[in-house]
């Protein structure tokens, strides 16, 4: 079966969601007519991280940076703009959990381009600490943002057929390895 590009059946898949928040277990439930017996593994959770150019005036403020000061700046975060799905980005949930609506001048879904406009004055980033991570951060400060929650990083697959070697082979290397610098391991459910 194709649906959306992917031939079914997919026996494997990593699911990255934010943190018990009602968009993504209303994103999970999508999927859920799909695997209807679904196993799950947690592997890890990470921060949000927001990136600003050294001379901003949120380089005045101590670590971790609360959201109502980076909410008053213009920001560039992952997603798409205007999309009735950015509900289900983490920025837009940490800011809105708190009280405040992001003003997103911009998105992407490249961390690199992400620090590229801000590098370029164009906003403020705000992201997930592992997306930042891979990207060359030269001219901008990451630092921290105070809100939970945060993004959330499991692997999923379908209980009813049994994985191929591939799929086993890739799931025990998931499984193994150890979980990226930054990030806190989650207890297995």
């Amino acid at each position: 079966m194709d649906w959306l590009g992917v031939t079914w059946p997919l026996t494997l898949s990593l699911d990255v969601t934010s943190c018990d928040s009602a968009p993504a277990w209303a994103a999970r439930s999508r999927w859920a007519h799909c695997w209807p017996v679904r196993r799950r593994r947690p592997l890890w959770r990470e921060t949000l991280a927001v990136v600003h150019p050294p001379d901003h005036p949120l380089a005045d403020l101590p670590d971790p940076l609360p959201v109502a000061a980076v909410a008053a700046f213009p920001l560039i975060t992952i997603g798409r703009l205007g999309s009735s799905e950015e509900l289900g980005f983490e920025t837009y949930q940490a800011f809105r959990e708190q009280g405040f609506e992001p003003e997103a001048v911009q998105a992407t879904n490249q961390p690199q381009t992400l620090i590229s406009l801000v590098r370029a004055n164009l906003g403020i980033g705000v992201t997930n600490r592992l997306a930042v991570a891979t990207a060359d951060t030269r001219g901008v400060r990451v630092r921290r943002l105070d809100a939970p929650g945060g993004r959330r990083v499991a692997v999923h697959w379908d209980a009813t057929r049994p994985l191929t070697p591939a799929a086993r082979t890739l799931l025990r290397e998931i499984l193994l390895t150890p979980v990226p610098p930054d990030t806190e391991p989650l207890v297995p459910e």
